[in-house]
């Protein structure tokens, strides 16, 4: 765009964009959908995460690992 800009004479980037760029309902759409499906995609991921975090929790009784120091003398 910058290109553009400097071959049109144009002082700033923001009178070329205000002239040459424009969101069409189509194009508006379409980033809606995509937004909408990454952020599903985010939501899914993280039900799954919660849910092989419950799993585990189940799995193991939901308990602290013991550890066993031991120090050399």
């Amino acid at each position: 765009m910058k290109d553009v800009q400097m071959q049109l004479g144009h002082a700033r980037i923001t009178i070329t964009m205000d002239i040459y760029t424009h969101v069409t309902k189509e194009s508006e759409e379409n980033i809606s959908n995509l937004l909408a499906n990454y952020l599903n995609s985010e939501a899914k991921s993280v039900a799954q995460v919660e849910k092989e975090e419950t799993n585990s929790e189940v799995q193991f009784g939901n308990q602290e690992p013991e550890l066993e120091l031991q120090f050399e003398t």
